[in-house]
């Protein structure tokens, strides 16, 4: 057994440190006030019967590279390593197999910072967080792997407030009999991923991937894959939270509410650029659940193939719920039956694709709820319900300004392409001043009041004269091809004509004012030839 005194130099290489019995402090090392690197070290097969089976170091600077704690034990917290104060730097090790009774089987730390790089933590076991658990401080995590540990809450790791910066980890097959098969982050906390991947955890209750409460989230380039919860967010669950998804992928998820999320108790989601798809919900929101209190805001968000696996006994098979839900170019297709979308809150949808969901669309409990700029296409259900629908693309027609009835001739919908062909009807048929504000500033130039910039795609949402119908921009060089009317790829006489024959009404605008006059004449004029 080690122990280090008070402003002691830490050097220790080589050793294996195992099979010890302590009535205090730590099974294996225990260090003080120190400040040193420990390499090629194992702490193994330590039992203690309070905190700290394996080391405990206190108000410690220390570098542990290379090191193995494994098979140890502990009463309380802290089976392989307990920190109190000081910071931690853990570099190319494993952290495996440890058992606490309370908090963090593998890492238990209340410190400063702790950094661990390329470290695997996997097999161990707390009530709290099975793999790490965190109070306080700033945690960061690059190229870590979080597998297979078990806890109450937090599977992977539980986090009470503090910060908890993930770079490049995983967390995989981890399992909470509660909450948080991957991760638990409550009491006012903080979590920022990049490039992080939550794939294959289950939690008993909810949040499959990840249990957010009370706290603030933000995921970029981050992916829930194949989570399970019982009860709510196979992928992730919030509570009372603030939600950011930037560049991110909820898929194959499955749970009782929000197959692949779960948002309730208030506080904002805002999901920008984001896929959430072939997710399956049993009974209310397959792809997204949005509790009454919750306002969810998304541009750029594909909604694809999510489902619920007995739509008679749930609904909203893409999203359910929200208090209010701002959505602007976003694709929502293939979505399985019963309604596609079911909000009782107000629904405001702008430069989208609702097309090929066996549901339809109904928002019944506001009466400001308006869909615009959009295509409605393909989709099978009664239609829309309780929705203000103007200057859109809709099958069957619906009563509204410049709305139409016309194939909107997407590029190969079998194959979930609802991009546009160059002789879609749509092309420039939008109005601009319906674009919807840039509320989640998607080109970060500042900017969230000017309208949102960007397509689904991300290429200009204005290419044309005016705006096109729907997600997808129709790409054109310059704006020379808006006087094409009919969209034959020619400003010609039947372009000239469509202006003449539309005088005075909405029928051959070209500029988007809703009426026919000179400025459309002389456009068509200036632009008259091939586009």
């Amino acid at each position: 057994r080690v122990v280090a005194a008070t402003n002691r130099d830490l050097e220790i290489e080589g050793s294996v440190i195992d099979w010890n019995i302590v009535a205090l402090n730590s099974g294996g090392a225990y260090l003080a006030d120190c400040t040193g690197t420990a390499r090629i070290m194992t702490v193994r097969g330590h039992d203690s019967p309070s905190s700290a089976g394996g080391i405990k170091m206190v108000d410690c600077e220390v570098l542990l590279d290379e090191c193995h704690i494994f098979e140890n034990t502990a009463v309380s917290s802290g089976a392989g390593i307990l920190m109190e104060g000081g910071s931690l730097v853990m570099e190319d090790g494993s952290v495996s197999d440890n058992y606490a009774l309370v908090e963090g089987g593998g890492l238990w730390a209340h410190a400063d910072t702790v950094e661990l790089n390329g470290t695997l933590l996997d097999g161990n076991f707390g009530f709290w967080g099975g793999g790490l658990y965190l109070r306080g401080g700033i945690t960061t995590l690059f190229e870590v792997t979080i597998e297979e540990n078990i806890a109450q809450f937090g599977g992977g790791a539980a986090c009470q407030s503090g910060t908890l910066r993930l770079d490049k980890t995983t967390f995989i097959n981890n399992e909470a009999q509660e909450d948080g098969g991957g991760l638990h982050l409550a009491s006012w906390g903080e979590v920022v991923s990049s490039a992080a991947t939550f794939s294959a955890n289950t939690a008993n209750l909810r949040g499959g991937g990840a249990f957010i409460a009370e706290s603030q989230a933000t995921f970029l380039d981050t992916g829930f894959h194949g989570g399970v919860a019982a009860q709510a967010g196979g992928g992730l669950c919030t509570i009372s939270s603030t939600l950011w998804m930037e560049r991110c992928m909820v898929a194959g998820n499955w749970s009782g509410y929000g197959g692949g999320m779960h948002a309730v108790g208030g506080g904002i989601v805002s999901l920008l650029d984001t896929s959430v798809q072939t997710n399956v919900s049993d009974n209310d929101g397959g792809g997204l659940s949005i509790g009454s209190n919750t306002l969810l805001i998304a541009d750029r968000l594909r909604l694809l193939a999510n489902w619920l696996s007995d739509d008679s006994t749930g609904t909203g098979s893409a999203l359910f719920g929200g208090q209010k839900i701002l959505m602007t170019n976003s694709l929502i297709a293939g979505n399985g039956a019963s309604r596609a979308i079911d909000t009782a809150g107000e629904l405001r949808m702008g430069n989208s694709t609702f097309a090929h969901n066996l549901g339809d669309i109904r928002c019944t409990g506001s009466t400001t709820s308006s869909i615009v700029n959009s295509i409605l296409w393909g989709n099978s259900g009664l239609g829309i319900g309780g929705a203000d629908v103007v200057v859109s693309c809709v099958e069957g027609g619906f009563p509204g300004e410049g709305n139409i009835d016309v194939d909107p001739q997407f590029v190969d919908p079998d194959m979930m392409n609802f991009s546009l062909q160059f002789s879609s009807p749509c092309f420039d048929a939008g109005k601009d001043g319906y674009i919807m504000q840039d509320e989640l500033d998607s080109d970060k130039d500042g900017d969230v009041i000017e309208y949102t910039p960007l397509d689904l795609p991300g290429n200009a949402r204005v290419m044309g004269v005016k705006v096109d119908m729907g997600a997808y921009e129709i790409p054109v060089d310059s704006p020379s091809c808006g006087g094409d009317i009919n969209g034959s790829g020619a400003v010609d006489i039947d372009d000239l004509l469509a202006v003449i024959g539309g005088w005075g009404t909405p029928d051959g605008d070209v500029t988007g004012d809703g009426v026919t006059d000179i400025t459309d004449l002389l456009l068509v004029l200036e632009f008259f030839g091939p586009c």
